[in-house]
């Protein structure tokens, strides 16, 4: 099957609740709303020449994790940490960071100078900010600042 659309093809297979689309080059990883302690959740979609593919599992790998600087980020609560990930069989990666925070909405920016989608939602836990950069291959020379802070840079 194919539809025109990444939420088309989302929503053939959940009711969730879209909250974001982040087109790569030949995929898309779709946020939706989750349930629990992790009040967002993704999905990663193929797309083809006739459009979008159904969901497939484990066509995503991570690439690596670490720390994000929490030390900067004073509105952070606890551990936060990335993942970087790749559909696989292609150079489409994504940089995925999903964290509480004590305070609303803060300001997300890269060296690219460019604003950084993110979405913030809560819970009975509190503020919890979700953000997914794509990349066309793996990022290097990449820092992230918030509220003027770098809290992450990949090299």
């Amino acid at each position: 099957m194919r539809f025109d659309t990444p939420e088309e093809a989302f929503r053939y297979t959940s009711s969730r609740k879209v909250l974001e689309t982040v087109e790569n080059c030949e995929s898309c990883m779709v946020l939706y709303e989750g349930r629990g302690d992790e009040p967002v959740s993704w999905c990663a979609l193929q797309k083809s020449e006739s459009g979008w593919k159904l969901p497939t599992a484990n066509r995503i790998q991570a690439e690596g994790s670490s720390r994000v600087n929490a030390d900067a980020l004073p509105d952070f609560c606890g551990s936060c940490q990335y993942t970087v990930m790749c559909y696989r069989d292609t150079n489409d990666y994504y940089l995925y960071i999903a964290t509480y925070v004590d305070k609303g909405k803060t300001e997300f920016v890269d060296n690219r100078n460019e604003p950084v989608s993110c979405i913030l939602t809560s819970n009975d836990y509190g503020s919890y900010v979700t953000i997914c950069v794509p990349f066309n291959g793996y990022p290097t020379d990449y820092m992230l600042t918030v509220d003027g802070e770098t809290v992450l840079r990949l090299e």
